[in-house]
């Protein structure tokens, strides 16, 4: 299982949002570390519980930036946002056992959190970079 690496390819411009990305990538790092440690099932979904509860955090935060900046999709991100916690909690409520299952939940955790900043929150991002050059002119 590989390891996410942060790169400035994810800033969305919003020094407290970005430093909370950083903090997702280093959770998820720690649950792949955890899950090849082999003594470590108790920790990893002590962990995946951290993850999800700083994940509410942020995605509280970014909502009321998305509000702040009055960003129209601000309602379907925010959908995403909870279909994605919804969807941990079925897998963990399914009380994941078999390594295959717990490497499957890494995975979709690890891309979901990837794909998600480099596409839907770019959209906020580059919204806000719109708007700003409009109140300039």
């Amino acid at each position: 299982m590989s390891y996410i690496f942060w790169s400035d390819d994810y800033l969305v411009g919003e020094k407290e949002l970005d430093d909370q990305h950083k903090s997702l990538f280093v959770l998820m790092n720690d649950l792949v570390k955890l899950f090849e440690s082999e003594e470590a099932h108790k920790e990893f979904f002590n962990k995946l519980n951290q993850l999800v509860k700083y994940a509410e955090k942020h995605f509280v935060c970014e909502e009321k930036y998305m509000e702040k900046i009055q960003y129209p999709q601000k309602k379907a991100h925010q959908r995403k946002h909870e279909l994605l916690v919804r969807r941990i909690f079925d897998l963990n409520n399914k009380n994941v056992k078999t390594n295959y299952e717990t490497l499957d939940l890494i995975k979709f955790l690890r891309d979901w959190l990837c794909v998600h900043i480099k596409q839907e929150d770019m959209m906020y991002r580059d919204y806000n970079a719109m708007k700003t050059r409009e109140m300039v002119k």
